[in-house]
């Protein structure tokens, strides 16, 4: 259902946010819906400063769920760009760049039936 590479999977970000470009892929016989997005950390981390075991890292609360609203008809796909943000204020350091960690996927048929992605 979700794929990610190439030019998918997160991009660079935005102060406290994480920018996307997912494909979501509907290989059922009913259209999807909805789509939960829900990253299950964040962290801020200085590319610059490597230390020669590890780049600096701050951890940031786990950004909201992204809620996408959409219509992916039966045995189709869809290209969503989306942002998912942190409650945490990015450090004074501007060097310091905030990533979102793997996700949790549901998403809804449109029976309202809800679905995993595994």
């Amino acid at each position: 259902m979700v794929q990610a590479g190439g030019s998918y999977g997160q991009g660079f970000p935005d102060g406290p946010c994480a920018n996307w470009l997912m494909r979501f892929q509907n290989n059922s016989d009913t259209e999807i819906i909805q789509i939960t997005f829900a990253p299950a950390a964040g962290s801020y981390t200085n590319y610059k400063k490597w230390n020669g075991t590890s780049f600096p890292t701050i951890a940031a609360a786990a950004p909201a769920p992204a809620v996408l609203n959409v219509s992916i008809p039966a045995h189709s796909y869809q290209d969503i760009r989306f942002k998912t943000c942190t409650t945490t204020p990015p450090p004074a350091d501007p060097d310091y760049q905030f990533e979102a960690e793997a996700a949790h996927v549901t998403y809804t048929w449109a029976t309202g039936a809800p679905g995993t992605v595994s």
